[in-house]
């Protein structure tokens, strides 16, 4: 602890810090991505991003969005390059991924800064600690998706709006709206932001307005109203500009009547306002089609198939859902120390200052976990609540807000919680899709509570087929009980990727004695134990 006290030491190792943590971020994302088989997701983003860059926005599914061009952006390159080492560098898969990995080190930057602003120098390290070793955020900054695109822009969305609210200018007005606009382009989750950032305004601006009331003071509030308004519709109109150049103005201006709307609120609507059938919409087709059919889908569940949670499928999804998503998949340690963070909140001084910074922290992450654990039915991995984490390890990094002034205690949980998710994370490397926190003792048993993206995406095919030279007699997911080494996907032994009864046989019989990458269960089926289970179950 001397070393804290020491302003020469101290100060090399704050400037040094962050960068080798980031270094350290992308070290184990590019390592841990280097044998992974494209998921399931991957090829049709990289599709989009290939397709954007010809410049053709046209959807050929509901939710592909035009950041995946970063990520399709080296292998159009290598297209105008001779063959050789450089042409095949730069069309290779890994070098697709480093896009999102050197885009998720960006969003650990900006961690760092809002830390810094709020807390101090100390919390950021501490807040942009918990994002490098934060294991879901590392699954998937490796991947072509458009997980951390959302989460990132969502961040850089609040955190600008933060800052406009602090100053109120026009500078920082279009930082916000260029921002805003960004996120649409990432991810439809962004829509939300939306609805909630007037609220979180006029939260903020709420002390304000009832002095002005209370006085009568309607000059004044007269003049807010009127600024705010231009304040909105300029932020508006340039988030609507960044949109429709990201889908390359496609067919911007379409009459409302000549859209085929899917969802049930678009069609509706649609009916209500056939006075406006001939009005413009100032949208790029593409990017509202796209919104009713996710909006679709979400609510009747096309093409989602069968949703798995504790043991149980169904077609309709499960209340809850992702509040066991997060219990199970969310690290203890981040889990830790959001508790000690709300409790520090509400009894110490923390509450003066909400309304100035975990307004903006606590706002999108409650506003998110409640609209997707009450509200969604797209019930299909952590990757959906993605975007509340960079949220929660912020208002997380207050508990080291007066730093200066902590004792052995405060510093051995401190240093107790970064160990401990170092420890977790690192257990795991380089398979990170599958990550259980420790709720979850038995890796072999996680298929019990959660599959799906949480598991298996597809990831894992060089494994399998490293298992399989190692283990020739390996049996890969048999059509009918079988003895002997049998390794079946987890998806498919409950019956998300499989029909529920092809594997009932086993997954009722039969405990797993190892995985292959935590998302293949492997077992040894005992020809007799066999014949037993086969005839309990014949007729």
């Amino acid at each position: 602890m001397h070393l804290i006290h020491a302003p020469g030491v101290t100060r090399t190792l704050l400037q040094r810090a962050p960068g080798l943590m980031l270094t350290i971020f992308l070290l184990i994302n590019l390592t841990s991505a280097w044998n992974l088989t494209l998921t399931y997701d991957e090829p049709e983003h990289l599709r989009y991003g290939k397709q954007i860059l010809s410049l053709n926005s046209d959807r050929f599914d509901d939710s592909k969005m035009p950041f995946s061009a970063l990520n399709a952006l080296p292998g159009r390159l290598a297209e105008y390059l001779p063959g050789g080492w450089l042409h095949s560098a730069l069309g290779a898969t890994i070098t697709a991924r480093f896009a999102t990995v050197l885009f998720s080190a960006l969003v650990g930057v900006l961690v760092f800064r809002w830390a810094r602003e709020l807390y101090g120098e100390v919390p950021a390290l501490f807040a942009l600690f918990f994002y490098v070793f934060e294991p879901n955020i590392t699954a998937h900054s490796q991947l072509i998706t458009t997980d951390i695109y959302a989460t990132g822009m969502a961040l850089a969305s609040l955190f600008t709006f933060w800052r406009f609210c602090l100053y109120r200018d026009w500078k920082h007005l279009f930082y916000f709206g260029l921002t805003l606009g960004l996120a649409q382009l990432a991810k439809y989750t962004s829509v939300f932001l939306y609805p909630l950032l007037p609220l979180m305004l006029l939260a903020y601006d709420a002390p304000d307005l009832k002095v002005w009331i209370e006085r009568r003071d309607g000059a004044s509030l007269k003049r807010y109203l009127y600024r705010t308004f231009l304040f909105a519709l300029t932020a508006g109109l340039i988030s609507l500009l960044v949109i429709n150049a990201g889908f390359l103005f496609n067919r911007t201006l379409t009459p409302l009547g000549s859209y085929r709307f899917r969802s049930q609120l678009f069609a509706e609507n649609q009916a209500r306002l056939r006075a406006l059938k001939d009005f413009p919409v100032p949208l790029p087709y593409p990017y509202l089609e796209g919104l009713d059919y996710v909006l679709y889908r979400e609510r009747t569940g096309q093409g989602y198939g069968n949703i798995y949670l504790l043991g149980e499928l169904s077609a309709a999804g499960f209340n809850n859902y992702y509040l066991i998503v997060f219990l199970y998949k969310a690290p203890i340690p981040l889990q830790l120390a959001l508790l000690l963070s709300l409790l520090l909140f509400f009894t110490g001084d923390k509450k003066r200052s909400f309304r100035q910074r975990e307004l903006f922290l606590l706002a999108p992450a409650v506003y998110l976990f409640a609209y997707f654990n009450f509200f969604n039915r797209a019930q299909l991995g952590v990757r959906f609540l993605l975007v509340i984490f960079p949220f929660l390890i912020l208002f997380c990094a207050g508990l080291l807000q007066g730093w200066q002034r902590f004792g052995r205690r405060h510093w051995l949980v401190i240093s107790g919680l970064a160990g401990y998710l170092m420890i977790t994370s690192l257990s795991y490397f380089p398979h990170y899709i599958p990550y259980f926190n420790e709720l979850m003792p038995d890796r072999r048993q996680a298929y019990k509570i959660l599959a799906d993206s949480n598991l298996d995406w597809g990831q894992v095919g060089w494994y399998i087929s490293q298992y399989r030279e190692l283990h020739p007699d390996t049996i890969i997911d048999p059509p009918l009980p079988t003895a002997g080494r049998v390794v079946v996907s987890a998806n498919n032994l409950v019956g998300i990727t499989a029909k529920p009864e092809t594997f009932r046989w086993l997954r009722e019989n039969f405990e797993p004695v190892d995985t292959v990458a935590y998302a293949y269960l492997v077992y040894e089926i005992d020809p007799e134990q066999l014949r037993n289970v086969v005839d309990r179950s014949s007729p």
